[in-house]
């Protein structure tokens, strides 16, 4: 693994999902934590890579925001890779989640993990605290708590 340089303060926060755009998925926090985004703060942006049944009920919540960008599918690997290496911050909100491979890439990518506690490759490859955090999905304000840590200033 490589690191990235954190001495160097980013002008905006990049943050990235990828995965089925279904239920099990979180997406339902996912568009909550859009909003909470949205209301809170401005040097952020979003990538989601995905596609599904829910697909249309995102785009609807995040059609007039546009530091949120939206990409179907990406098959190709070097890109897929390019994009990991352009973001700060993998969001994983599944309510179930076995061995999710997107955290293994995040993390070659050096991205923070921002993790559901049932994303279980989070319980071999996440120190709380130190290459990013987890939280319980049911609780949405322990979760907004998170990521105001990422946009405080040391």
């Amino acid at each position: 693994l490589k690191r990235k340089n954190t001495e160097i303060k980013m002008p905006v926060l990049k943050f990235i999902f990828v995965g089925k755009l279904i239920p099990r998925k979180g997406i339902d926090i996912l568009i909550s934590a859009l909003k909470f985004l949205e209301k809170n703060y401005v040097n952020w942006e979003f990538l989601i890579v995905g596609d599904g049944e829910l697909k249309n009920e995102l785009l609807i919540n995040c059609e007039e925001e546009s530091r949120i960008q939206y990409i179907e599918n990406i098959s190709d690997a070097a890109i897929m890779k390019s994009k990991f290496d352009d973001s700060h911050i993998l969001f994983l909100p599944s309510y179930f989640d076995g061995w999710g491979a997107v955290v293994n890439e995040a993390l070659s990518s050096c991205c923070s993990l921002l993790l559901s506690e049932n994303v279980y490759a989070g319980v071999a490859l996440l120190v709380n605290g130190q290459n990013g955090f987890n939280f319980n999905p049911d609780k949405i304000d322990e979760l907004y708590s998170i990521i105001q840590k990422y946009f405080l200033v040391p």
